[in-house]
């Protein structure tokens, strides 16, 4: 009887062990995942940073060279 019970619950540990495997894979997986996500936010905030650079310069210098040529006609 306490060899069918030590093979009950040997085998229940094994499949244990093999879901807490499973599971740190997956884990893994989407920290990954998260990270890649990350650096793309990171990017992304990075060329929206630079259009509004562009686009404040923009506002101060088109006024002033159409100033420019409107004057000099």
């Amino acid at each position: 009887m306490e060899q069918k019970e030590y093979g009950k619950l040997i085998s229940r540990l094994v499949r244990i062990e093999e879901r807490i495997v499973s599971l740190f894979k997956i884990c893994s997986r989407i920290e990954m995942q998260n990270n890649d996500d990350m650096e793309k936010i990171n990017k992304n905030k990075n060329d929206l940073t630079i259009i509004k650079t562009w686009g404040a310069m923009a506002l101060f210098i088109i006024p002033l060279i159409v100033s420019i040529i409107i004057g000099r006609i």
